[in-house]
């Protein structure tokens, strides 16, 4: 493999066990709902992201997707994007109905992945 893809998976495995370790805070929930009584979490990853959680998935999945070239991995591929997609844009909008200051946490925050989206 790649050493630079390996770089990838490494820093998205870190950043997902990151993201991990602060979610606890919170009760860390597997689906996008949020939970009653959990709380709005601004600290490690997330004083910068608001889904780092999906960026580690990206960065561990694409780089082992990617160099195949083959049409399934890159539909499979296409698949996995769409619904990190949905499933993000569905998670931001129960986050902004749930906390108050979900609003002001987006203007401070990327989405995502940053200076891209």
């Amino acid at each position: 493999m790649n050493p630079w893809l390996f770089g990838f998976q490494i820093a998205g495995v870190i950043l997902g066990l990151w993201a991990i370790l602060e979610m606890r805070k919170s009760r860390l929930n597997i689906t996008p709902l949020p939970l009653n009584d959990s709380v709005l979490i601004t600290t490690g990853p997330y004083r910068l992201l608001r889904h780092p959680m999906y960026l580690a998935l990206i960065l561990v999945l694409y780089p082992m997707i990617l160099p195949d070239h083959y049409l399934f991995s890159t539909l499979v591929l296409g698949v996995f994007t769409v619904n990190l997609i949905l499933k993000l844009l569905f998670e931001e909008r129960l986050l902004q109905e749930r906390y108050t200051r979900y609003g002001t946490y987006k203007q401070n925050t990327w989405r995502l992945m940053p200076w891209v989206y």
